[in-house]
């Protein structure tokens, strides 16, 4: 997005790196921190437990004084906070800045871990170099609390609750102004052991009540606000079989190799590590979506109830797949944006489901592996690439989808698929009702360039069937060995490819 461009991960990337090792330090700190687990919260239980951070993270962290950890009561506090001003880095990258907060760590009798944060604010900031730019990005959560239980043992939090009352995001840029106000912020997880293997994860999220405006400053003219609001957010996602110990093992074998600048790691033991990661997880599913949004724009409203969006996707497995599928409902135009004539054309409902699916991506992963030797440039030889091209040619690619969309004046509904064993083909069946009522809108138009397209809807309508129930239908498919487009009983020769 433009209005990000003051701020943008590229140029938070210290920050972003940062933030990244610290989450995979924390989890992996605490598996490596039995010893400390057994020890009330002492000076010496900090210093291993620093200890055990430092060997992930880094020590540079506690050297700038990013992290901390010291006894308090039963807990050990690690504090943590960021300044990117301490580091050696080009002043046009700007000024990053995490604001101080503290998590406490309780170690329990049973190996595990108590983590939690007392209600407080939690703050970042981003400032451009050039103080004629007016480049800002300040992001703030308001009376956060969080707490779970992390078990080693599974590399995960069984139980995970976090909240904030509330969120402001400000950005400030050459380009525009960027200003989002929420409601509560909510989250909770679990974690179990799969029933064939690796953990079973769960997530929900669920932001209540957005308010925004954004300001464009690019448009001729005077800047022009543009004002919106979502009545509520959501996404669950869950995933099973997730190889935690295995990841996190290849993650410490990675780690200890490159920190000697060994990257020609010993190859037999990472492959054997690799495999024991696979299929790094079973089934991954999303589901996302968005209440009773509404965007204010100088000529109206645009309004839509309801968007979803369900997203699915294997390990690396067998029988892979990965799904898509968008819907939204309730779709409101103003009438300033769509003329008369054609308010009945705009779907205020639709649909739109895909899946990819492949047979074989375990013997291609395997095939792979076998075929990798990082000590050589390059990992993969040219036989190994044949043979990860012959698996997958053999691996029955396939792509479907399924769409649909209503209007006032019309439905449309269409299923198709595509493979390329034993030959590339593709087929799409599209069913339709209200066509007329399409083409009596168009006339309306009085636009005088709309009659190619008349025309254009007039040839479809000829080439259509009819329907038991009237509505019309196009049974379209790609013969590749005739070069030809079928529709229903006509073919079409295509230009022979160059």
């Amino acid at each position: 997005m433009p209005i990000l461009s003051g701020y943008h991960f590229g140029k938070g990337r210290a920050f972003g790196a940062f933030t990244a090792s610290l989450g995979l330090g924390a989890l992996l700190g605490f598996a490596g921190a039995a010893a400390v687990s057994a020890e009330p919260a002492t000076a010496d239980g900090a210093r291993k437990l620093t200890e055990v951070f430092q060997a992930y993270v880094g020590i540079e962290p506690f050297a700038k004084g990013f992290l901390a950890i010291a006894p308090h009561g039963e807990s050990y506090d690690l504090a943590i906070s960021f300044d990117s001003g301490k580091l050696d880095m080009p002043e046009a990258e700007g000024i990053t800045r995490l604001q101080r907060y503290v998590v406490h760590l309780t170690p329990k009798p049973d190996g595990t871990w108590a983590v939690n944060t007392d209600p407080g604010p939690i703050a970042i900031s981003w400032t451009g170099a050039d103080p004629d730019q007016n480049q800002k990005f300040d992001l703030k959560f308001a009376d956060c609390a969080s707490k779970g239980v992390f078990d080693p043992k599974l590399m995960a939090f069984p139980t995970f609750s976090s909240k904030c009352a509330s969120a402001a995001l400000t950005v400030r840029a050459p380009d525009g102004d960027l200003d989002l106000t929420s409601g509560e912020l909510s989250s909770q997880g679990t974690a179990k052991a799969g029933a064939t293997g690796g953990v079973d994860l769960t997530s929900d999220l669920r932001l209540a009540i957005m308010n925004g405006k954004f300001v464009d400053k690019k448009s001729p003219g005077e800047p022009l606000p543009i004002t919106f609001r979502f009545g509520g957010m959501h996404q669950a996602i869950a995933a099973t079989g997730v190889r935690t110990i295995a990841v996190a093992d290849l993650i410490t074998f990675v780690r200890d190799n490159a920190a000697r600048n060994r990257f020609d790691l010993p190859q037999d033991e990472l492959k054997a590590k690799l495999r024991t990661a696979l299929p790094l997880w079973e089934d991954l599913a999303s589901n996302a979506g968005l209440d009773d949004g509404v965007v204010e724009l100088p000529t109206g409203a645009v309004r839509i109830a309801h968007f979803e969006e369900k997203q699915a996707l294997t390990g690396v497995v067998n029988d892979a797949r990965y799904a898509d599928a968008l819907s939204y409902s309730g779709l409101e135009i103003p009438p300033a944006v769509v003329p008369e004539w054609a308010r009945a054309l705009v779907p205020t409902q639709a649909s739109y489901d895909t899946k990819l699916s492949f047979s074989g991506l375990d013997g291609m992963a395997d095939a792979l592996i076998r075929g990798l030797d990082l000590t050589k440039d390059p990992p993969l030889s040219k036989m190994a690439g044949v043979a990860l091209l012959t698996r997958f040619f053999s691996g029955q690619p396939r792509y479907d989808l399924s769409l649909n969309a209503t209007a006032q004046a019309y439905t449309v509904k269409g299923q198709g698929q595509a493979s390329i064993n034993p030959e590339p083909q593709a087929h799409i069946a599209v069913s339709a009702t209200g066509f007329d009522a399409v083409v009596d809108a168009l006339k309306k138009s009085g636009d005088p360039d709309m009659q190619n397209g008349l025309m254009g809807l007039a040839f479809i309508k000829g080439l259509a069937k009819t329907g038991p129930d009237g509505q019309m239908i196009w049974n379209v498919s790609y013969d590749m060995v005739t070069n030809k487009v079928w529709v229903n009983d006509q073919g079409f020769a295509l230009p022979e490819p160059q």
